[in-house]
C-alpha cells in the first residue's frame, strides 16, 4: 500500500484574466464577448501558444515591463503560513507612509513644490507596485476567487484549464491558468 502523497503547500500558475463589464483599460466587454474570447485563449494555450505571449496580447491584468514571467501568481493553500504577497504589500504601504510623510514635510517647508511631490509619489507607488509584483511571494488562497484558488490546486503541472466568469467563484471575468509545477 503506498502512502498518500503529502497535501501541497503551495502551487505556482500563470493566468489571464478575460475581463467582463467595465475593463482596467477602458471600454466595456459583454459577457458572451468574454467568453468567446477566454476560450479562443484556451485553446491557443492548449495548442502549444506561448504563454507570456498569450498574457501581453489578452490579459486584463497588467504585468510590469520586462517581468520574467507575466501572469505569475503563488498560491499558499489553505493552513498554510509564511510570508505572503499581503504582508509584503503591508510593509511597503508602511514605506509608503513614510515617503508621503517626507513628502509633506518638503512641501509644507516651502523646499517642494506640490505637483513636484506628487509626482515623485507617484514615481514612488510605481516603483513599489513593479516590485510587489515581482517578488514572486505566495498569495493566500482564501484572498483570491475561489473559482481561482480550486482550479490551480486540481491541475497538473503544465496542464490549462479554464474558470468561468461568477459573480461568486471569479467575479472578474473569465481565468486561462497555466499550472506551472
Amino acid at each position: 500500500m503506498t502512502p498518500n502523497p503529502e497535501p501541497l503547500r503551495q502551487v505556482t500558475v500563470r493566468r489571464i484574466l478575460i475581463a467582463t463589464g467595465a475593463l482596467p483599460a477602458g471600454g466595456h466587454r459583454s459577457p458572451g464577448d468574454a467568453e468567446i474570447l477566454a476560450r479562443s485563449v484556451l485553446e491557443a494555450a492548449r495548442s502549444g501558444g506561448d504563454f507570456s505571449d498569450l498574457v501581453a496580447q489578452h490579459s486584463d491584468i497588467p504585468s510590469p515591463p520586462g517581468h520574467p514571467n507575466p501572469g505569475r501568481l503563488v498560491i499558499l493553500d489553505h493552513g498554510f503560513h509564511g510570508q505572503t504577497f499581503q504582508t509584503f504589500l503591508m510593509s511597503l504601504n508602511e514605506r509608503a507612509a513614510r515617503k508621503e510623510e517626507e513628502l509633506g514635510e518638503l512641501v509644507s517647508a516651502g523646499r517642494l513644490e506640490p505637483a513636484a511631490a506628487e509626482a515623485e509619489m507617484n514615481r514612488f507607488l510605481d516603483a513599489c507596485q513593479d516590485e510587489a509584483e515581482i517578488a514572486g511571494l505566495p498569495h493566500p488562497r482564501g484572498t483570491l476567487p475561489p473559482g481561482l484558488g480550486d482550479l490551480a490546486f486540481s491541475l497538473a503541472g503544465g496542464e490549462v484549464g479554464l474558470v468561468a466568469w461568477d459573480p461568486e467563484s471569479s467575479p472578474e471575468g473569465w481565468l486561462v491558468v497555466l499550472r506551472e509545477d
